[in-house]
Order: C-alpha cells, then structure tokens, then sequence
C-alpha cells in the first residue's frame, strides 16, 4: 500500500522527532504481519492519487483488513478518461451456525452453488456476425472461513463478462439478475455488485486502413491474417473516436498462465511488420 499511502523509505510524511512509536514501526516496504484481532471496514473517497505513472481521479472503495489481510475492494477511478474497474460479485447471505446443528444455520455455499450453476447453465448468446460469443468466467469464489466446522454467513464469487454487439451494459446486467432471480426463487437471498465499465461494444470495420495492416502482414509472414474480434477487451477503445484502430500483437497462447512467453522469432516479425504498416501508410 505504499504507493497509494505516499510514504517514502525515510519514514513517511507524518513522521515526528517526537513519535516515539514509529520507532518500533516497520519501514517503508517492508513486510509486516496484519494482527489477527482486527477487523474492520474503511470506506474512502479521495480527489486524486498519483500511482506509479498512473493519475487516478475520484477514487473510491474499501479497505478490509480481517483475517491477518487487507484487501482493496470495489475500487473505482478515472483514468485514462474513463472509469477503471477492478471487482464485480455475486453475493449471498446465509446464517452462520456449527456444522453440528445445520437445522439452526443457513449455509451460503449451496444458494451460491446454485446460482453459478444457473448462470453457466445456458449461454449469454451464439454470437453476432463480428463477434464470438458473450462468456462469463467466474475467476474466484470466497468464504473466508478458516473453520472447518464452521458454516459460514456469506459467500461470494467474482466474475468477469466478455460481450459483444448484441448487448449493451445495462441489457446484460438485466440478463444476469434475471437469472439469479429465476436460480434464487424465494430460498437464496443474494444480491449483485456491478462496477462501472467503459467497455462499450465497437468494431473496426473492414476498409483501406485494415486492409493495409493486413497487406503488411502477409507480405512479412506470408499468410493471410484472420481478421478477428477475440481475444481481451481493447484498449484501442480510449481512442477509437479520434483515429481508425486495428490491435495487432504477438500470439499469445500462454498470455496469463505461469511462465508465459513468447518466441524470439515472432518479436522479430512484429518488429518488421510493424515497420512495414509505417512505411506503407506514410510512404
């Protein structure tokens, strides 16, 4: 958290002669241990933080420390003249109690269960003439019991949705609750969190500007190019309004996973590709 606190490695911007605590109190960057008797909410708004080479705006969220963790949660700022998002979830509540008497207590993780499996059960969409199918990805689910005969309150998953043309944010998030509300009936109490997003369908339509990017590839690989919208949200979306945008990049079939990588050789052939489109569209 140093970054977003401001500290500095010679104690921190509130650091006295007189603060005989700070003398017992870890470095900037080092590690230290969270203690294990707190746990509470901080909700927060701040005007501006500069972050590594980063000028966020109106930031806002939570910090959670419990369980010897602290955690940033539901944190949004503008950036780049849009809204970064970095967490969205599907709750549900239950009612805490010993696995001994399940009769007296409520267990979360089976109305969660349910309502993941009702939103994996059918697809968002088949897909549009320019684009793939809309996918939900569930990327954690959490419980934060560290009890094993303990049946929790609450439990939460994360999710992240990739769509396209035939939904807007407002007709997806309807979708989503309605099949939560269908899953949950009168049994599961839950509740949804959508973060804001500037991540508006687009499309580059084909014409002499992806042409040309095409003609470069083929002429320095040999192959015809696919001329394709998957993969991650673009970010040619901050400047999509201002000048045509094709995204062309190395290949990545590792993008993510441990020891991702690339070849040498294919970074010699974007370099010479890349060359290729500057010639072509300034010579």
């Amino acid at each position: 958290l140093d970054q977003l606190m401001g500290t500095s490695s010679t104690g921190g911007p509130a650091a006295t002669k007189t603060d005989t605590a700070a003398a017992h109190a870890p470095a900037a960057g080092e590690q230290f241990a969270v203690p294990a008797n707190i746990d509470f909410v901080l909700n927060a708004g701040v005007d501006r933080i500069h972050y590594g080479n980063l000028d966020l705006r109106q930031v806002s969220g939570n910090l959670r420390i419990a369980d010897e963790t602290v955690k940033l949660e539901n944190v949004r700022a503008e950036g780049l003249d849009g809204v970064m998002v970095l967490n969205g979830a599907l709750i549900v509540s239950g009612r805490q109690g010993h696995v001994a008497s399940p009769q007296l207590a409520d267990n979360p993780i089976r109305g969660l269960v349910a309502l993941m499996s009702a939103l994996m059960a059918q697809p968002l969409d088949e897909g549009t003439e320019h684009f793939a199918a809309s996918n939900l990805e569930f990327t954690s689910v959490d419980v934060g019991n560290r009890t094993v005969n303990l049946i929790p309150g609450e439990a939460r998953t994360r999710f992240n949705i990739r769509f396209n043309d035939r939904h807007t944010q407002e007709t997806l998030k309807h979708l989503i609750e309605t099949r939560c509300r269908e899953a949950a009936g009168e049994k599961v109490r839950w509740r949804l969190e959508f973060e804001l997003s500037n991540s508006d369908v687009f499309l580059t339509k084909p014409g002499p500007f992806v042409d040309l990017v095409a003609g470069a590839v083929a002429e320095i690989t040999g192959h015809e190019p696919a001329r394709s919208t998957a993969g991650g949200t673009s970010d040619a979306r901050f400047i999509k309004d201002y000048c045509p945008v094709v995204e062309l990049g190395l290949i990545g079939r590792t993008a993510h996973q441990i020891d991702e990588r690339v070849s040498t050789a294919d970074l010699e052939a974007l370099t010479a590709i890349y060359r290729r489109i500057l010639e072509k569209y300034f010579g």
